[in-house]
């Protein structure tokens, strides 16, 4: 049984849990008000604040969602809310296509920097440089095949008149 004492301070809790949940209400609420009149900066401003007043409610960070547009924040938004409920498919779901985004934006970067040159003459260049370094090779094996016909032509012929 709790003492007259101790329950006036449950009460007191209880109020500031009702004020802080209020305020929390308040701010989502106008927070989105903010974005349907088309102020993103000021929506993201008041679901920020209503993030340090409860960061354990999920409806902060979805809100909060709306209005990031870097994906290193929405990255770190959609793991809050998987951290809170973490059998919440859109997040998850949302998580896997930014994440693959990420990876194909790194591996499009990636081939840029070894796709060969786009201008004419550096196109030419290659070009020239490419068929250069087969003509070489085709001429290294033809010459290694007259030097063989050669080297092995004339031993047999003086193999031939060795034993007449």
């Amino acid at each position: 049984m709790l003492s007259i004492r101790w329950r006036g301070l449950a009460r007191l809790m209880d109020a500031e849990q009702v004020r802080r949940d209020a305020s929390l209400e308040g701010l989502l609420a106008a927070g989105k008000q903010a974005l349907d009149t088309g102020e993103p900066g000021t929506a993201h401003e008041l679901y920020r604040a209503a993030a340090v007043i409860n960061p354990y409610d999920v409806r902060v960070w979805v809100s909060l969602l709306d209005v990031l547009t870097r994906d290193d924040d929405r990255e770190v938004c959609l793991q809050n809310i998987i951290a809170i409920d973490p059998l919440n498919p859109d997040a998850r779901r949302q998580l896997r296509e930014l994440r693959r985004a990420h990876r194909l934006k790194e591996t499009a970067e990636a081939a840029v920097v070894t796709k060969l040159p786009q201008s004419k003459p550096e196109k030419k260049l290659v070009m020239r440089s490419i068929l250069a370094g087969v003509g070489i090779g085709l001429l290294a094996v033809a010459l290694g095949i007259v030097a063989s016909i050669v080297y092995y032509g004339g031993i047999l012929q003086h193999v031939a008149t060795l034993v007449r």
